[in-house]
């Protein structure tokens, strides 16, 4: 489970790398509420419909094109992956 909280939208490059490496061991992934950003910046949202904070999904949207970013829904599903508002 991935957190959100005001260190999610320029999170430090080692937490990246640690997201990426172990990107495969886990069963899937859940983030909560701004969490998003850290696995946008780790590039494990490429491709994956997925949901925020209504007040962070535009800024979501813009700075990871390659992210569908959905604000209405308060839980997605996208395989191993689910995503909740918070």
């Amino acid at each position: 489970m991935v957190p959100g909280g005001s260190g999610t939208r320029a999170a430090d490059s080692a937490l990246i790398e640690w997201l990426r490496a172990h990107a495969r061991e886990p069963a899937g992934w859940f983030s909560v509420c701004t969490g998003a950003y850290l696995l946008a910046q780790a590039g494990l949202l490429d491709g994956r419909r997925v949901t925020t904070h209504w007040a962070y999904a535009d800024a979501l949207a813009h700075q990871f094109p390659e992210v569908e970013v959905d604000a209405e829904p308060i839980f997605i599903r996208d395989g191993d992956l689910a995503t909740s508002p918070g």
